[in-house]
């Protein structure tokens, strides 16, 4: 009987120590999986890069549709736009991907007669003429 409770009494350590080493081993893998890889690039970068890649398209998709919009308005008009109000936008058009409304200038080049679009999101802080702003600029069909 005795020899029955000294069986039972490893096996509870073995299980505590198996347990012990699973744990160990799935934050290693986190670890791994969160901060690198020897050198390379760990998942977390590579999180990062796709989300500002996502950023980036949203951006340009967003670009593209107001390009869109001021080159309806000017042919309409015969002239550029100079707010979202002559486009007539809905108040939730042209929205970066933080949600704020880009902003835009249009301005013709005397010299070349080439219009062009500048676009300004004001980035993942949501203020605008700080670092983080992303910018793009289109050529404007004359």
């Amino acid at each position: 009987m005795n020899s029955h409770r000294q069986k039972s009494r490893v096996a509870r350590r073995g299980n505590a120590a198996f347990g012990l080493i699973g744990i160990l081993v799935v934050m290693a893998i986190i670890l791994y999986l969160m901060f690198g890889n020897m050198g390379g690039t760990t998942s977390m970068d590579e999180v990062n890069k796709a989300r500002k890649q996502g950023e980036q398209v949203s951006i340009d998709m967003q670009a593209q549709q107001l390009l869109t919009s001021v080159t309806q308005y000017q042919l309409a008009n015969d002239a550029l736009p100079q707010s979202m109000e002559d486009l007539e936008a809905p108040a939730k058009a042209y929205l970066d991907p933080w949600g704020l409304q880009v902003r835009f200038t249009c301005e013709k080049d005397l010299r070349s007669g080439k219009g062009l679009l500048h676009i300004v999101s004001a980035g993942p802080d949501g203020e605008f003429e700080t670092e983080d702003d992303l910018t793009m600029t289109k050529d404007l069909p004359m």
